[in-house]
Order: structure tokens, then sequence, then C-alpha cells
């Protein structure tokens, strides 16, 4: 009896068992199916990632919908017063300093006011990557007066015209193709005529891309300079060379003296015979004076007594 119930027992342990093991495999054949069916979902995307890089255009397309690892096209300019102790030494580091950091000095003036004060304008091409440092050198060579930065993002219009580009160049592609399978001079004639249609518009393109593309890679600078106004200070300066000044000045004196004397000398032997002749001219009056009024008195007395 006890063996039947022990039999019994081994059988039902082992029918338990035997469904364990059924349902693990169940479980297991499942997982590996979904695990199968995930990897192929990741190599369907992975592949119609692929195909769809391979199309035409479309990194382009990307582009200008807004690829996040696409660098902005940014235009930065400024506006820049600066006080310095001289205008022209100023202007000469300046323009140094330019040309070792692979900028220009693309215009240049300077002048002056009848009071002296001295300025000048610069009009400054920098590259883009320069910009920021650049105008904090600046900074240390005066004293900044004012500063403006203006910035300008033309990322969108940039990429636009490069997909219009590529367009227009794969519309000259295929009209070079068609024109290639023409057979009337009629349909040649309207072809060519498409094509340089075409051909004008991708370089009106390409300029403003040029343009665009020299306006984010080099930046503009137009600085306004002027000499700091010198201050009151007691200078020596004159002090140099005082006594041989003096006595420059006291030979000047009396040249100046001796030169009145000669040429009052010179009057006065000019003046000679005209004193001469004013002289005996007196002489003679005071002689007529003298003689001839006596004698004519007492004939008017005669005539009166009568």
């Amino acid at each position: 009896m006890k063996g039947k119930i022990a039999g019994r027992m081994f059988l039902v342990v082992g029918l338990i068992l035997l469904i364990l093991l059924l349902a693990g495999c169940g479980t297991g054949m499942k997982t590996a199916e979904q695990a199968t069916g995930s990897a192929g979902g990741d190599a369907g995307r992975a592949s119609n990632a692929v195909d769809q890089s391979k199309v035409p255009g479309m990194d382009t397309a990307l582009a200008a919908v807004g690829d996040p690892y696409q660098p902005r096209k940014v235009i930065r300019n400024a506006e820049m017063g600066l006080e310095v102790e001289e205008l022209p030494v100023a202007s000469r580091l300046i323009e140094e300093r330019v040309d070792q950091l692979g900028g220009l000095v693309a215009d240049a003036s300077s002048w002056g006011s009848g009071k002296g004060e001295r300025r000048g304008e610069m009009t400054i091409r920098i590259p883009s990557h320069r910009f920021a440092a650049f105008l904090l050198e600046l900074e240390t060579w005066g004293e900044m007066k004012n500063r403006r930065i203006f910035t300008q993002d033309v990322t969108e219009e940039y990429l636009d015209l490069e997909s219009r580009a590529v367009n227009l160049e794969r519309q000259e592609e295929r009209l070079r193709q068609i024109l290639d399978q023409a057979k009337t001079v009629e349909e040649i004639l309207r072809v060519e005529r498409e094509l340089e249609r075409v051909r004008g518009e991708i370089e009106t393109i390409k300029g403003k891309l040029r343009y665009l593309k020299d306006r984010v890679d080099y930046s503009t600078i137009r600085l306004n300079l002027w000499e700091r106004k010198p201050g009151a200070v007691i200078s020596a300066n004159n002090l140099e060379g005082v006594w041989g000044r003096s006595v420059n000045a006291l030979i000047n004196s009396v040249n100046g003296i001796l030169a009145f004397m000669g040429n009052l000398t010179v009057f006065l032997f000019a003046l000679f015979p005209v004193a001469v002749l004013l002289l005996a001219a007196a002489l003679a009056g005071r002689l007529v004076y003298r003689r001839v009024l006596p004698r004519l008195r007492p004939a008017e007395r005669d005539r009166g007594s009568s």
C-alpha cells in the first residue's frame, strides 16, 4: 500500500516538473522572437535612414529644416570710439596688428582742426573668430568712449540660397540632357534660352552666397580715433637757450638803431638842398623887410597929412 502511494507521488511531482519546464521553454521562445523582431525593426529603420541619406539633395533639405549640427551663419560688426595719446602712432600700430591677424584696413582717413586737434576714422575687416579678442585689445591702446556691437543671423537665407543653387544646377543638368536629344533647330534654341536663364540665376545666387560668406567670415569694425587734449602744465622748454636768444635780441636791437640812424642821415642829406633854398629865401625876405619898409612908411605919412 505504501509503495503505491509513493509511486503516485513521484508521478505527480514528475508531471508538475514537466509542466514547469514546458512553460519556461515557451516563455524563452517568445522572448527570443520579440528580441528578433525588435532587432529586425531597428535594422529596418537603420536601412531606411541609410536609404534616405542616399537620396540626392537630402542633406540640403535636412539643413534647410534645421539641422542641429549645422553651424550658424552670423554676421558680427561693431562701432567703436577710442581716445589715444598720438593719432599717427596709434593708427600705425592698429594697421600692423590688423595685418598680423590676417585682416585688412579697408579705409582710413585723418584730419586736423584749427585748434590743433587731430581725428581719424578707420574701417577694419578682421576674421570673425578673432573679432571679440581684437575688440578687447583695442581697449588697451586708449580710452574707450563708446562701443556698439550688432549681429545678424543669416543662416536661413544662406541655406535657402544653397538649396536654390542645388536645384537650379540639377535643372541645368536635365536641360543639357534634353539639348543633347533635341532634333530640330527650334527645340535647340528653346532649350538654349532656358539654359541661359537658369545659368544666369545660378551665377546671381552664387554671387549672393559669396557676399554672405565674406560678411560672415570677416567682421567689420568702424573705428573713430581722436587725440587726447593735453592739460595745462608748467614747462621749461621755452627756457632753453635763453642767453643765446637774449644776445641775439640785443644785437638785433642795436642793428635796428644803427639802421634807423643811417636812414635818418640819408634823409637829412637828401633834405639839405631844400633847406639851403629855404634859408636863402628867408634871408632875402628879411633883407627886404628891413630896407624897403622903412622908406615906404614916410611916403605914406606925407600922403596922409596932405
